[in-house]
């Protein structure tokens, strides 16, 4: 949950990136971009665009992660490996 709660923090900046990676558009001072991002895609709002799939990618990578870091663990403590 805390891994997607800074996820959601940051997703303006990271929707901003990569629109500058992937060069949407006129090339242009990111400054700029972000404000003809605002204006053309229904205000600061616009900049949450994909959010949804960003959320549940996050909760998915996350929880999976964590299901093999306990495996491992487990596995480790049962061949003695931990000292």
């Amino acid at each position: 949950m805390a891994a997607t709660a800074a996820w959601w923090l940051v997703w303006p900046l990271e929707y901003m990136k990569s629109q500058v990676q992937g060069q949407y558009g006129q090339p242009m001072p990111i400054l700029a971009r972000l404000r003809l991002t605002i204006q053309q895609r229904g205000g600061f709002f616009g900049l949450y665009r994909g959010l949804l799939p960003g959320t549940i990618r996050s909760f998915l990578a996350n929880g999976t992660s964590m299901v093999v870091m306990q495996f491992a663990q487990r596995k480790v403590s049962e061949l003695g490996l931990r000292g």
